[in-house]
């Protein structure tokens, strides 16, 4: 009929719910490794002659074998994960570097999460804007939707917020990875985290693991 208005592509694309492509497990595959990573002396407890960054490298690689910086971790980590994928686009984000990931998807792939961190990145110039960042990440918090929350605090640049999320939820591994990457000088918080999720190994049958501290 002449005169009638062609629905709108954009209203029809609905965001898939959170819930469809929540992650679990954001570090699958550096998580799958860790059992395999060959048993070596705890790193060094005489710190005398060995600067932070020393620390770190010789944790790094003492608990994950990784024998390169975190970036490249993390990096690894989202190579191994579909272009598009929730996974990548969140570790995409940790790395500051969401948009050619956002591009790859296309829109009609997006969950409302994906769009959120998407229009919460690099916010944070404004009480407004903060706080409505806030609300959601409370939002995702009450679903369960712990990497998403705390990718989105990363996004706003609240990146010892991000650290307390993983924390606060046991994700010590996680916790520690955002450590090195944001405050990598941190040697003292590092170790502290390494103790936690030592002491949280024991608790759950993961002796092989927690030895390595």
């Amino acid at each position: 009929m002449r005169g009638a208005h062609k629905p709108s592509r954009l209203r029809n694309e609905v965001p898939r719910s959170p819930e469809d492509a929540r992650v679990v497990d954001l570090f699958k595959f550096t998580k799958s490794r860790l059992a395999d990573v060959p048993y070596k002396a705890p790193f060094s407890t005489d710190h005398s002659r060995l600067t932070n960054d020393d620390l770190r490298r010789q944790m790094l690689s003492t608990i994950f074998g990784w024998h390169k910086d975190i970036d490249d971790l993390v990096r690894d980590e989202m190579s191994r994960h579909p272009l598009g994928s929730t996974n990548r686009i969140l570790l995409a984000k940790w790395l500051g570097d969401i948009s050619t990931d956002i591009m790859a998807m296309g829109s009609e792939n997006m969950t409302s999460s994906d769009w959120m961190l998407l229009a919460l990145s690099g916010i944070g110039g404004q009480a407004s804007q903060h706080k409505l960042g806030r609300a959601y990440v409370q939002r995702l918090l009450e679903s369960g939707d712990v990497h998403a929350a705390a990718t989105i605090m990363v996004g706003m640049g609240d990146h010892n917020d991000a650290v307390e999320i993983y924390i606060s939820h046991k994700k010590h591994m996680e916790a520690l990875i955002l450590v090195c990457l944001f405050f990598p000088a941190a040697w003292e918080r590092q170790q502290q985290i390494v103790k936690k999720w030592g002491e949280w190994a024991v608790q759950h049958g993961q002796q092989q693991l927690a030895i390595r501290w």
